[in-house]
């Protein structure tokens, strides 16, 4: 993910090099602190329901904050780019909220929280410009969302399903 989104934006003249430092720094420390995070999360850990509770919230803030840093990197871009520019910002949030589910659909808050941080500020920049072609790509976006969210939704009940569906058959 961060590979694309530097991708789009080395080429881009609206952020200086220090900005785009800056941003892969925290990037970084983010990924870090996450993944310090779960090597600390033993198996056993979760069989109390307390501990659950404790690392599911965590995830949740952690994802949170993870898709309020790709709106961070997305938005300068959107604010004063060329449409090219925005519809790649747009394509890459897009990517980035699709690949979410694959990975965070178990737990919908987690995939909700990333997704709701993400994507609506890189909206709010597309309808406060004056086009209608920046118009219609928030109306697009807008519908991805819902259907993100809708998607989201089903991937984790079959999920659940699933996983209810072994843990009876196993006993």
């Amino acid at each position: 993910g961060a590979a694309s989104g530097l991708l789009i934006l080395l080429n881009s003249p609206l952020l200086s090099s220090t900005y785009l430092i800056a941003w892969f720094a925290a990037f970084t420390l983010h990924t870090v602190v996450s993944v310090a995070c779960r090597m600390r999360l033993r198996r056993e850990d979760l069989v109390e329901p307390g501990r659950q509770r404790q690392w599911l919230r965590l995830s949740v803030r952690t994802m949170g904050s993870l898709g309020l840093l790709w709106a961070a990197l997305f938005v300068p871009v959107m604010l004063n780019s060329p449409q090219a520019y925005q519809f790649a910002v747009l394509a890459g949030g897009a990517m980035l909220g699709a690949g979410a589910m694959a990975s965070l659909g178990a737990h919908l808050p987690s995939y909700r929280a990333f997704f709701l941080t993400m994507f609506p500020p890189i909206m709010v920049v597309l309808m406060l410009q004056d086009s209608w072609l920046s118009l219609g790509m928030c109306l697009a976006a807008f519908l991805f969302l819902c259907f993100m969210l809708w998607s989201g939704h089903r991937f984790n009940s079959s999920y659940v399903d699933r996983k209810s569906t072994r843990l009876n058959s196993s006993h």
